[in-house]
């Protein structure tokens, strides 16, 4: 008997899933449409609403990529700025719950215990948040509740959405990919805003900075535009490495060109500096090595007409500046650590490290910011720490260390059985394991000098790259017959 394959073939093309890319599509497509319906009632609106609505659905659909869409608007959606003229509330207060609730729903519709299990890692994460919220009850100096729901907690929900995903390698990289091209669009904005002046999305900053106006985008400052951009550059060489041809490699090599240029733009020393040790970290990886080498020397090669040019030599001169403003907060935190005014278990409270830094200072003179002169009392006073090593002991007490402890413990933990794996035989994608832990490297360099945890998208992005390595071990391991591209090696962690 004669077998009608066609009809086979439209019997599996009609029991076959529509593509996520596909549905994904038609969401834009429908919330775009709602958008347009809404712009008489004002920009902003037209955008925010299609997005919550979008999230929303993704979440019931899928929630890997009601996670993506969340982590991707954060390039272009100012969390508490101005969009198109009109304040924007910070929307993780929505995103958040969303996300995590939609990850927790489908966890429980499938019954998948190993999912739902706790972790050691959700008691630390878990526990540093809390203790935060603790610290500011029992402050003399009060708290503000509503900043540390914005920059700390509702970020912390992304860890606890991602963690409930069952997440493969494939995933992984496709949101890091789609993450890229989003950073990458927004550094080209950010570089086009700081040489024209003015943007027409966001609230330019006003002020210049050694003759060039910092490009911040849709973040609050061009500091934190500067650390945001620093988390990327070790996966933009991650994309460029793992490229099978030419062109691939160059929309990955624009991309990375594009966000170097921005950040040399926001005029912040550490952001630049961080973004430079990441790609030097990205050399751990014998994937990532020969990538890495030629991006560095193409790298010195542009260093010296840049050095030569206005903004090249502006920022280099912030290099030659001194900065004894952050000598006066520490000297000021060290003494707070010695005095009764700090409490050993509960900290001074999160944040709350302003409220006391004026009666701890000293009559030393200082010069801050290589021009104003002052005592480190007088500096250091109603100024926030710039220093979150030091800040976590300080507003979160000995709990808050052992905590924070106990999450880089977790890390390690999880770092230490990829090598184990790798040493075993099993292949490991070292590469995306380097790559994303060059990001926490940055973002760890960049807290030596910034309140880091006062910046919601950049925290937002560590909860996530915490839960991925902590938490999805088997999303890092290579087929055994996958192919890859012809300029890699094959060598494991």
């Amino acid at each position: 008997m004669a077998i009608n394959h066609s009809l086979i073939s439209q019997a599996k093309l009609a029991e076959r899933p529509i593509a996520p890319l596909v549905l994904v599509a038609v969401g834009v497509c429908f919330a775009l449409a709602v958008g347009l319906l809404l712009v008489g009632a004002g920009a902003t609106v037209a955008v925010l609403v299609p997005l919550a609505i979008g999230v929303v659905l993704l979440a019931l659909w899928s929630p890997y990529w009601a996670v993506v869409v969340t982590l991707a608007q954060l390039a272009f959606i100012p969390c508490e700025g101005k969009l198109f003229g009109y304040f924007v509330p910070n929307v993780l207060q929505l995103l958040g719950p969303v996300v995590l609730g939609g990850a927790l729903l489908h966890a429980l519709r499938d019954a998948d215990h190993e999912r739902l299990a706790p972790r050691l890692a959700d008691f630390f994460v878990a526990g540093f948040g809390v203790w935060g919220l603790v610290g500011m009850f029992v402050s003399p100096y009060g708290g503000n509740w509503k900043w540390y729901g914005c920059k700390m907690l509702f970020p912390m929900m992304l860890y606890f959405a991602v963690r409930l995903l069952r997440l493969d390698r494939k995933q992984v990289r496709g949101f890091i990919l789609v993450l890229l091209a989003a950073i990458a669009l927004q550094s080209v904005l950010m570089f086009r805003e700081s040489m024209a002046g003015s943007s027409p999305l966001y609230e330019v900053q006003s002020g210049l900075m050694q003759g060039v106006k910092p490009a911040r985008g849709p973040f609050p400052f061009h500091w934190n535009a500067a650390t945001y951009l620093a988390l990327w550059p070790p996966l933009f060489i991650y994309a460029i490495a793992s490229s099978y041809d030419w062109r691939k490699k160059a929309l990955w090599a624009t991309g990375l060109v594009a966000v170097l240029a921005a950040s040399t733009r926001t005029m912040e020393r550490g952001g630049l500096a961080a973004s430079l040790l990441t790609i030097a970290f990205c050399l751990l990886s014998p994937k990532l090595r020969r990538t890495t080498l030629a991006i560095i020397g193409v790298l010195a090669v542009v260093y010296v007409p840049w050095s030569m040019g206005p903004a090249g030599s502006g920022l280099l001169e912030r290099f030659r500046q001194t900065d004894e403003s952050r000598y006066a907060y520490r000297t000021a935190a060290i003494n707070l650590l010695k005095s009764d005014r700090w409490n050993p278990i509960f900290g001074t409270g999160w944040s709350r490290f302003k409220a006391v830094s004026g009666y701890l200072g000293t009559e030393e003179q200082v010069v801050a910011w290589g021009s104003r002169r002052g005592t480190v009392a007088e500096i250091a006073r109603g100024s926030a720490l710039h220093n979150v090593w030091l800040a976590i002991p300080v507003e979160f007490g000995g709990v808050g260390v052992l905590l924070a402890l106990g999450l880089l413990a977790c890390l390690a933990r999880e770092l230490l059985r990829f090598w184990r794996l790798g040493r075993s035989g099993g292949k490991i994608d070292d590469g995306l394991v380097v790559s994303i832990m060059g990001s926490l490297v940055a973002l760890g360099a960049i807290g030596y000098y910034q309140n880091i945890y006062m910046m919601a998208e950049s925290m937002s992005v560590l909860w996530v790259f915490y839960a991925l390595l902590a938490s999805h071990t088997d999303a890092f391991l290579l087929d055994r017959t996958e192919k890859l591209p012809p300029d890699s090696t094959t060598e494991s962690v």
